[in-house]
Formats: C-alpha cells, sequence, structure tokens
C-alpha cells in the first residue's frame, strides 16, 4: 500500500467567515470613529460657545460697572463742586490737600491706575498718583465734543509709546448742576487686567 500524502481541504467556511468579521469590525470602528468625532465636535462647539457667552456678559457688567462709577463720581454734586473751586480759584493750594484726598480716593479702586483732573483748555490739572503717568494726548483733540457729554464714556483702547502698556480712559464729565454746564472734565485711566 501506498500511502499518499493528502492535501487537507481548505476551511473555505472558516475563511469566509473570518473575512466577514475582519470587515464588519472595520466597518464599525469607522463608523463608531465618525460618530464619536462628530460628538466631540458638536459637545466643544457648545462649550466653547458657552464660554464666550460668559465672556461677553463679563465684559458687559465690568463696562456697566465703569459707566456706574462714572456716574457716581459725575453725579457727586459736593466732589464736583470742590473740583470746580479748585479749577477757578486764583489761589487754590488751600484745597490742594482734599482734591489730592479724593483723587486718591477714586484711584484706590483696582481698576483704576490714574486719575487726571483737566480743565476746559485741555491742561492737566491734578493727577493720582503723580505726574509720571501717562495721558492720552488724543483726548485733547476731542474736549470740545467731551464737554458737551452729560454722562461718562469709555474710550478706545490706545498705546502712548511703543513699550507702553494698553489703556483705556474712563472719560466723566464734571458738571456743575448750579450752572447746568460742563466746563471741566475728569479723566479716569482704566487699565485692562487689572
Amino acid at each position: 500500500m501506498i500511502f499518499q500524502k493528502q492535501k487537507p481541504a481548505t476551511p473555505w467556511l472558516l475563511v469566509v467567515l473570518f473575512a466577514i468579521v475582519a470587515v464588519s469590525s472595520i466597518l464599525l470602528g469607522i463608523i463608531y470613529y465618525r460618530s464619536h468625532k462628530k460628538s466631540l465636535v458638536r459637545d466643544t462647539g457648545l462649550e466653547l460657545s458657552a464660554i464666550a457667552d460668559l465672556k461677553v456678559n463679563q465684559i458687559a457688567q465690568w463696562r456697566n460697572e465703569r459707566l456706574g462709577d462714572a456716574r457716581l463720581i459725575g453725579g457727586n454734586t459736593p466732589f464736583v463742586r470742590l473740583l470746580y473751586n479748585y479749577l477757578h480759584e486764583v489761589n487754590p493750594s488751600g484745597l490742594y490737600s482734599d482734591v489730592d484726598a479724593s483723587l486718591k480716593s477714586i484711584a484706590g479702586q483696582a481698576e483704576y491706575k490714574n486719575v487726571y483732573l483737566i480743565d476746559s483748555l485741555g491742561r492737566v490739572r491734578g493727577t493720582f498718583p503723580g505726574s509720571d503717568s501717562l495721558f492720552d494726548e488724543n483726548l485733547k483733540e476731542i474736549f470740545p465734543d467731551l464737554l458737551k457729554l452729560r454722562t461718562g464714556i469709555l474710550t478706545d483702547f490706545f498705546r502712548e509709546k511703543n513699550n507702553s502698556p494698553i489703556h483705556m480712559n474712563l472719560v466723566i464729565p464734571l458738571v456743575n448742576t448750579w450752572r447746568d454746564d460742563s466746563s471741566d472734565l475728569g479723566v479716569l485711566e482704566v487699565v485692562p487686567g487689572r
């Protein structure tokens, strides 16, 4: 008897079954990946939108607080009268300590770096914390319009020199309620990020 080696029969059923399982696993993986990617993009978009809304609300609240400060300061008649007397006295040296204390009190808030008292001609007549601060010279160009205001405004961001920090000003017209005009102007320099 001669024995011949017979090749075992190829299990085509197992090969086909393996191919079907492999292809279906790959397809399910691709489908899962795409759906998970869409879900992540959607969720991340919602999170970023929520953060943006919070930041917009935060900036609006900050702006409203600054304008509220402007209304409070500009509407304080005894304070405005003190500043008016200081600016219009022939010898205001007796009022200097009161004005300096008032400007120091305003600048004491965390958001205000400098406070300038400016007369109607655009001359800086008082500063706190001192005279080494920068002042936006561009404000002098728009003084006639600023003097007509009845409420405070926030200026645009500006940089006085290339290496100086970015600033913005809170401009407060000091309205003489006893004369009903805005002959003088107070400026608070606001430094963002403080």
